[in-house]
């Protein structure tokens, strides 16, 4: 066909043949991140289940950390979503890098939940025998967020999940998802007047972003439970300002 005025010459076969190998690796490692969180338990041979937790791990499981998964399991049997028919999957990974792999694309966090790949949770490797997470620098998490926080924390992420619907929960707010994992995993264990003076004084520690804590999610989520007697199911109904809440909490007295 003879070339007009408005014909483009056509790709060269190498650059061709370069998009298309990209194009498929890039589908070969999806299908390999997914298979990797739908299908994990291979790695993780070592099992113990107290109540709706199963913990997975890759080393064998000191004798302490029985206790550990039924205090957890304790603490989300309060919330009005646990349901005993149910088991939560939690995978506790043995190194910082096989946790980067798996917590893949948000670096730096203690814990992940994939509500949209099978449910699963993954943890940071811990010191089970004194309930302490390690951080990713290196050293152990200090208390109150322990080893049994950071477990109930991410099962509550998937129980949560589990009873709204992956699409649901996926369209909460951030202070709705995070503060009431929060909640649930710190069982009582928060000053909500030192949350509220810290609020009003603008204390950086209440910067989620800053500093990772979730002390101002937990503030709304205690506030609304507590003392606006709002239920859980309201609470996660919809997707929710939190300035409306913020303003009101800074004005009240």
């Amino acid at each position: 066909m003879p070339r007009t005025l408005f014909s483009l010459p056509a790709p060269h076969a190498p650059a061709r043949r370069w998009k298309r190998w990209v194009g498929l690796a890039a589908v070969a490692l999806v299908g390999v991140w997914w298979l990797a969180h739908r299908f994990p338990f291979p790695l993780f041979p070592h099992e113990l289940r107290r109540g709706v937790v199963v913990l997975h791990s890759a080393a064998p499981l000191p004798a302490g950390a029985a206790e550990l998964v039924a205090e957890a399991d304790r603490r989300l049997s309060r919330s009005p979503l646990y349901d005993g028919h149910r088991t939560y999957d939690v995978f506790l990974c043995d190194s910082a890098g096989l946790y980067e792999v798996f917590a893949f694309p948000n670096h730096g966090t203690g814990g992940e939940t994939f509500f949209w790949v099978g449910n699963h949770a993954f943890l940071r490797p811990a010191h089970l025998e004194r309930d302490a997470l390690v951080g990713p620098s290196g050293t152990e998490v200090a208390a109150p967020r322990t080893f049994t926080y950071f477990l109930t924390h991410e099962v509550t992420h998937a129980m949560t999940a589990d009873a709204l619907g992956a699409w649901r929960y996926a369209r909460l707010e951030r202070w709705q998802q995070d503060g009431y994992a929060d909640t649930v995993a710190k069982a009582g264990a928060f000053d909500v007047e030192d949350a509220l003076a810290r609020l009003r004084a603008d204390d950086p520690a209440l910067d989620p972003d800053r500093l990772g804590l979730y002390l101002r999610y937990q503030l709304l989520v205690e506030h609304l439970l507590e003392h606006e007697h709002l239920s859980v199911e309201a609470l996660l109904s919809t997707p929710r300002d939190a300035a409306p809440i913020e303003a009101a909490l800074r004005e009240a007295r």
